[in-house]
């Protein structure tokens, strides 16, 4: 069964599944200030979309320093966190670029995120403070219905990008590693953060394209995905964002 503050139970229809959204909004309006790192999550159920991307987009905007893997291959997460410590509960939705150089202790290629939102607020603040990664307020909405998941990247009530999950695996085996996020630090170097993770990963078909609605003055309008290789449902995933290292 799929879980997420900002998400439906299986089967439930869209109209439950807007209510939903809209409670999780307003409480995490009215959480604690978030505490310095180390974060802890727990629960989190997550629609992941492996693409690879236009390289004039992704060449002009990786900073010095970076440079992408070979086919340009990237992904789109989108995903609810109902607990932990620190930043939960919270959503998020981002792109986000494999680079080189920058392998995880369980052998993932690095990632650069290239942008996306984090709600509530607090939570953006917070990945912005410690781990430079320019987000802004915004939410991800995950909508169970007739056995198509619909995953919504939203800002200010309009949403930024959509993809769609069909066919998702009932018998789900755990899968468990590591992913290394890179950002360039304010001065010199790089902040990194790998993240140590736990859950259940579901195979799954995407329907269609992934759909970047957002608007022509958004800076997220400009990404362009040159195709759509695979996607997957994680459920009852743990993880941890540790603090900050930077070289």
């Amino acid at each position: 069964m799929q879980r997420g503050m900002a998400g439906c139970l299986l089967g439930a229809t869209l109209g439950l599944c807007a209510m939903a959204a809209g409670t999780f909004g307003t409480a995490m309006a009215q959480g604690e200030p978030v505490p310095p790192p180390p974060y802890v999550m727990k629960n989190m159920d997550a629609t992941l979309v492996s693409v690879t991307w236009d390289a004039e987009v992704i060449d002009a905007l990786l900073p010095d320093g970076l440079a992408p893997v070979e086919g340009y291959t990237g992904g789109i997460n989108l995903y609810s966190v109902p607990k932990g410590y620190g930043l939960a509960p919270y959503s998020a939705a981002y792109f986000y670029v494999n680079v080189e150089n920058h392998l995880s202790s369980s052998g993932i290629p690095g990632r650069y995120v290239l942008g996306g939102v984090f709600g509530p607020a607090a939570a953006a603040d917070a990945m912005n403070t410690h781990y430079g990664w320019r987000m802004r307020e915004g939410l991800a909405v995950q909508l169970q219905e007739d056995g198509v998941l619909t995953a919504i990247a939203q800002r200010e009530g309009e949403p930024l990008f959509t993809v769609k999950l069909t066919n998702i695996a009932l018998d789900c085996p755990d899968f468990s590693g590591s992913i290394k996020y890179v950002s360039p630090a304010e001065e010199d170097g790089f902040i990194l953060l790998e993240v140590p993770f736990s859950s259940q990963l579901c195979s799954a078909d995407v329907i269609g394209e992934v759909e970047i609605t957002a608007s022509e003055d958004d800076p997220l309008s400009r990404f362009k995905v040159d195709k759509v290789i695979s996607g997957v449902h994680l459920r009852d995933a743990s993880f941890a964002y540790n603090k900050p290292e930077q070289r």
